[in-house]
């Protein structure tokens, strides 16, 4: 449940403070959980009984896709910013 309210709050900080390394862990770390629930068994039966682990699981790397696309989004746009920046700079510089 936190990770909506994450995206909500990288709208207005632009991924300020974010750790990068927290949510690939994250990702990797719910990746595996998946992996070994699909590794003890692909019956049907057994897939609906941890559907619901994998469900949360899969929506909650979803959502982490989403952080972490916001994160190289936002760094780009700064990065652009920068560069305009400088530009400017020196052309006034001239």
């Amino acid at each position: 449940g936190s990770r909506i309210p994450q995206i909500f709050k990288n709208r207005e900080t632009k991924c300020k403070g974010l750790s990068l390394a927290l949510f690939l862990f994250a990702i990797l770390g719910n990746v595996t959980y998946v992996l070994s629930i699909c590794v003890i068994s692909m019956e049907k039966n057994y897939l609906i009984l941890s559907a619901s682990w994998l469900a949360g699981s899969t929506i909650t790397i979803l959502l982490d896709f989403v952080v972490l696309g916001q994160f190289f989004y936002y760094r780009s746009e700064e990065g652009a910013a920068t560069n305009h920046s400088t530009e400017r700079n020196e052309v006034q510089e001239a």
